[in-house]
């Protein structure tokens, strides 16, 4: 189930970073699009293996929210800047509701926000 499923649609859909004008479903492991901005909730009833590349241009957000109790990953080798040397991977709890907040800026994303993930 959808974590903004039943919401007023003459409100909109909002969360803790805004309105949320692009959601995208992740309920396949696969690949994230790396070249447009986009709320994704992952669905998937297992543990998602994703991958993010490089960014297409700076200035796109990315948010990643969990709805399902699953460790998944997000993989991105070299591009994930949180201040630490060496980051590849965001692990998500095998908890829902933990989420990751990007913002795109000279070919690699920075981590805005980080709700419960571990950065690796």
């Amino acid at each position: 189930m959808s974590l903004f499923r039943g919401e007023n649609p003459n409100l909109g859909i909002y969360s803790a970073f805004g309105k949320i004008t692009n959601l995208q479903l992740l309920s396949a492991s696969g690949a994230i699009s790396p070249s447009q901005s986009a709320t994704y909730e992952i669905t998937l009833g297992s543990a998602a293996a994703l991958t993010l590349a490089a960014p297409s241009q700076d200035g796109l957000n990315i948010i990643v929210i969990s709805s399902t109790a699953f460790a998944h990953t997000i993989t991105a080798t070299g591009l994930f800047q949180t201040g630490a040397a060496t980051v590849n991977v965001a692990t998500f709890p095998a908890d829902a509701g933990a989420s990751l907040s990007l913002l795109s800026f000279k070919g690699k994303w920075q981590v805005v926000s980080n709700n419960a993930v571990v950065m690796s």
